[in-house]
Protein backbone atom coordinates (compact mmCIF):
# COMPACT_ATOMS: atom_id res chain seq x y z
CA UNK A 1 0.00 0.00 0.00
CA UNK A 2 2.82 2.32 0.86
CA UNK A 3 4.59 1.79 -2.70
CA UNK A 4 1.26 2.61 -4.10
CA UNK A 5 1.13 5.74 -2.41
CA UNK A 6 4.46 6.99 -3.18
CA UNK A 7 3.41 5.92 -7.03
CA UNK A 8 0.12 8.09 -7.50
CA UNK A 9 2.74 11.16 -5.32
CA UNK A 10 5.26 10.71 -8.31
CA UNK A 11 2.44 10.98 -10.89
CA UNK A 12 1.09 14.23 -9.09
CA UNK A 13 4.06 16.01 -9.23
CA UNK A 14 4.88 14.76 -12.66
CA UNK A 15 1.25 16.27 -13.98
CA UNK A 16 1.94 19.68 -11.21
CA UNK A 17 5.37 20.56 -12.87
CA UNK A 18 4.09 19.28 -16.86
CA UNK A 19 1.06 21.20 -16.78
CA UNK A 20 -0.08 19.43 -19.45
CA UNK A 21 -3.50 18.09 -20.06
CA UNK A 22 -2.89 14.55 -20.96
CA UNK A 23 -2.70 11.64 -18.97
CA UNK A 24 0.53 10.00 -17.27
CA UNK A 25 0.57 5.83 -17.87
CA UNK A 26 1.74 4.20 -14.44
CA UNK A 27 2.52 0.86 -15.29
CA UNK A 28 2.89 -0.40 -11.38
CA UNK A 29 2.06 -3.89 -9.79
CA UNK A 30 2.46 -4.84 -6.64
CA UNK A 31 4.42 -8.17 -6.97
CA UNK A 32 6.54 -6.82 -9.62
CA UNK A 33 9.01 -3.90 -7.38
CA UNK A 34 12.08 -3.69 -8.68
CA UNK A 35 13.07 -6.71 -10.55
CA UNK A 36 15.35 -6.93 -13.60
CA UNK A 37 13.57 -9.58 -14.72
CA UNK A 38 9.41 -9.74 -15.21
CA UNK A 39 7.81 -13.26 -16.35
CA UNK A 40 6.73 -13.71 -20.00
CA UNK A 41 3.39 -13.02 -18.79
CA UNK A 42 4.02 -9.86 -17.04
CA UNK A 43 5.89 -8.55 -20.07
CA UNK A 44 3.43 -9.09 -22.33
CA UNK A 45 0.86 -7.92 -20.04
CA UNK A 46 2.52 -4.08 -19.28
CA UNK A 47 3.84 -4.11 -23.60
CA UNK A 48 -0.07 -4.50 -23.78
CA UNK A 49 -1.16 -2.20 -21.26
CA UNK A 50 1.28 0.49 -22.78
CA UNK A 51 0.13 0.17 -26.39
CA UNK A 52 -3.53 0.78 -25.58
CA UNK A 53 -2.22 3.68 -23.65
CA UNK A 54 -0.38 5.19 -26.82
CA UNK A 55 -3.05 3.93 -29.44
CA UNK A 56 -5.99 5.86 -27.06
CA UNK A 57 -3.87 8.63 -27.11
CA UNK A 58 -2.43 8.96 -30.92
CA UNK A 59 -6.54 8.22 -31.74
CA UNK A 60 -8.25 10.77 -29.21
Amino acid sequence: MRKRKAARKMVARLRGVTNQLHPILLDYTETRGHKPVLTLTERIRSLANSLTFLIAELNG
